[in-house]
């Protein structure tokens, strides 16, 4: 008996605390949550967010057909395949305005052409500074500080 008249005040708190709103949060009960920050600005979410893009050039040579990189822009970050290990990492955009923080890598190793091309998949995306996108959202171009470019299809 004495256990039963601890365990109801007990489960009435647990329940009531349930339904409180969080001290911490700024909005009164029922209204709707903020929007959680992302690393995108304005506008730049819908050019390249969605799906996977696959790179067909680097810097003017066609990707290798069966190793091509692949390149996914996530609301929290980028991921994809190099050609032979796969990246992840962080992305700021605005407008145009593309830029990379570092990006973490696996360490596989695969056969000499397929390193060749992610190392220089990978130090390209390293200096992109700004994208463009078509307008029918399939196609998308990385341009380098110093002219260079990385192409993408969906």
């Amino acid at each position: 008996m004495i256990r039963l008249a601890f365990a109801l005040p007990v489960c009435a708190l647990v329940l009531a605390a349930c339904g409180a709103p969080d001290p911490a949060s700024d909005t009164a009960p029922g209204a709707a949550a903020p929007e959680q920050e992302t690393v995108l600005e304005a506008g730049a979410e819908e050019a390249l967010t969605g799906p996977e893009w696959t790179v067909t050039d680097i810097a003017g040579q066609p990707a290798l057909a069966d190793a091509a990189p692949t390149i996914a822009f996530l609301p929290n970050g980028v991921t994809g395949a190099a050609g032979c290990n796969r990246f992840n990492g962080e992305y700021e955009a605005d407008m145009g305005s593309l830029t990379f923080g570092a990006l973490s890598t696996t360490r596989m190793a695969c056969s000499e052409d397929r390193m060749a091309q992610e190392r220089s998949f990978l130090t390209l995306l390293s200096l992109v500074n700004r994208y463009e996108a078509s307008e029918d959202g399939t196609g998308l171009v990385l341009t380098a500080e110093d002219g260079r470019t990385l192409t993408a299809r969906r």
